[in-house]
């Protein structure tokens, strides 16, 4: 199957075999690696979206057709964990179709930026979530070794601590975009993530971003539960 360069050149991304063997890290991000081997990957990227997709559809119906399923807060949670992954995996699941296809969706530095705020939305939204899940189970733990009656959430906590933790990960979802010093670039020529590319951008991602991202400040369950 013959395949085109699907790169935007605002990119200056290389076959990683041609990169010298003293290159930089922030240089090695530029590498990409074969067409064959990218084609595997948006082969497996398709398969997966699509099966990813088609169950959390499944499991959110399921879940929001059945009033006695709807009344449990867990299940919400689970419907509010699906809507990200859906968010995610449908474009995903299209455009490396067309990838694989060769049929050569050529992406614009928007579509690039798109493409890595879908993948901070997705990623970030759920391990918050389950970062709030992991609260209320701690709850019901706690309130189970006291021998006390556990309350579960309402419909509505259980709602505005979704929108809650949506509107969070939005903001950080939309950080590169800000000027910050981190950058969009498709990482290994695969999928556009925010990458570093200097020491300052390596201190700002790391200590800043991705802590922020990945729920370390809320990390201290038994202090994050009286919340």
């Amino acid at each position: 199957m013959e395949m085109v360069d699907d790169h935007h050149p605002a990119y200056d991304l290389v076959l990683t075999s041609t990169l010298p063997f003293n290159v930089s890290r922030y240089d090695l991000f530029r590498g990409m690696p074969d067409i064959e081997t990218r084609e595997t990957m948006w082969m497996l990227s398709t398969v997966f979206s699509i099966v990813g997709s088609l169950s959390s559809a499944v499991l959110a119906l399921s879940i929001l057709s059945s009033t006695r399923a709807r009344a449990s807060s867990f299940n919400l949670y689970l419907v509010a964990l699906t809507l990200p992954d859906l968010l995610y995996a449908v474009p995903c699941a299209v455009e490396c179709a067309f990838k694989f296809s060769g049929r050569g969706i050529i992406p614009t530095v928007a579509m690039c930026e798109f493409q890595s705020f879908r993948h901070m939305f997705d990623g970030g939204s759920i391990i918050w979530m389950n970062a709030v899940i992991t609260r209320e189970l701690y709850r019901l733990l706690s309130k189970t070794a006291a021998l006390e009656n556990y309350v579960p959430p309402s419909g509505a906590r259980v709602v505005s601590q979704v929108l809650a933790v949506y509107a969070y990960i939005l903001v950080l979802a939309s950080m590169p975009l800000w000027g910050l010093p981190i950058r969009v670039a498709p990482l290994r020529g695969l999928f556009c993530m925010p990458v570093e590319y200097s020491p300052n951008s390596t201190l700002f991602l790391w200590f800043l971003y991705v802590p922020l991202m990945a729920a370390i400040p809320g990390t201290d369950v038994p202090k994050f539960a009286n919340l």
